[in-house]
């Protein structure tokens, strides 16, 4: 792993810790466990929760290096493309995004990353691999390239940093999980008596786990995690009238707003199993937000839903 220059990096990138907020309101009040939210998505606009934590040190990296281009993958509705063409464009490096996708069609949050500056190209799932191989390997410039969602050793180093002093209370910390990364960054710094709960945006696999090993610091640390797969409401970036009535009430209710690719169908199926008596009696539980409305923008447009999107 680079060896980064811990003197001038929080400098350029803060070392920011994210407020705690008790879920209070009705029905959430009425069971017998305490839910709070780590405001992950309060980091920043843009590049929000887990993707502030996920591209500081491949930023850092670019910087202590002086590369000037990071080239990165996602989907249609990728959360890291956006965050990652908001990070580079204030730290006047360039970005190329490679989107699995059949479809040339630009969703908002592909829009949102092309504004930002980031050159995209459209490469079909079936043969991405092979012709991103390709790709890169006919790049003349020097670039630092991140995988899917930020999933490499720097992104999961970030990660780490989501929990401090302030959550070593938790007996649950709860996470929604893409690649794995921010799950694993969390294992990775989660204390002994913690357990970890990951909600898959997606129908998981075996693939998931041998992704969250292969950044694990402690093999042992495995033992920790509970993946809480059914709550990915048909796959990944798809809903239904139940989950988007879920956000809507429990944006009215907190004032917290959820995006419906990931933390929304984590807190619903938190709140699920709170209603099936998952949790014993005086359990402190700890759902991270991390971040991601900007991906409300593309689903009110697909469902019509009139979820809460940020304010660019």
């Amino acid at each position: 792993m680079t060896k980064l220059n811990n003197t001038n990096n929080a400098a350029i990138w803060p070392d920011l810790h994210s407020r705690i907020d008790a879920i209070s309101a009705d029905p959430w009040n009425t069971f017998s466990v305490r839910v709070d939210v780590l405001r992950e998505d309060l980091l920043d606009v843009e590049i929000s929760g887990n993707k502030w934590r996920k591209l500081k040190y491949n930023i850092l990296h670019c910087i202590d290096n002086q590369i000037d281009t990071i080239i990165t993958v996602g989907g249609n509705y990728s959360n890291h493309l956006a965050a990652t063409a908001k990070a580079c464009e204030e730290f006047g490096i360039k970005s190329i995004g490679l989107v699995r996708s059949y479809s040339n069609r630009k969703t908002a949050t592909l829009k949102r990353a092309d504004f930002l500056g980031m050159q995209l190209k459209f490469i079909p799932p079936s043969s991405f691999e092979a012709e991103k191989k390709v790709y890169l390997n006919g790049l003349a410039r020097r670039y630092h390239f991140i995988e899917m969602g930020g999933a490499n050793q720097l992104g999961v180093l970030g990660c780490a940093e989501i929990l401090n002093g302030s959550t070593v209370e938790y007996d649950y910390i709860a996470v929604a999980c893409g690649t794995g990364s921010t799950l694993s960054g969390i294992m990775n710094s989660a204390e002994r008596h913690q357990n970890i709960l990951g909600f898959p945006a997606y129908k998981s696999d075996e693939r998931l786990h041998n992704d969250i090993s292969k950044f694990l610091v402690s093999k042992s640390s495995k033992s920790k995690l509970e993946i809480m797969a059914g709550y990915d409401f048909g796959g990944f970036g798809k809903m239904d009238e139940n989950l988007i009535r879920f956000i809507k009430t429990f944006y009215d209710s907190t004032k917290i707003p959820l995006d419906g690719i990931y933390t929304g169908k984590m807190m619903f199926g938190l709140f699920e199993m709170l209603h099936h008596g998952y949790f014993p009696t005086g359990s402190k539980i700890l759902a991270i937000h991390t971040g991601g409305l900007q991906g409300n923008i593309g689903l009110n447009k697909k469902y019509k839903a009139e979820l809460p999107v940020p304010s660019f």
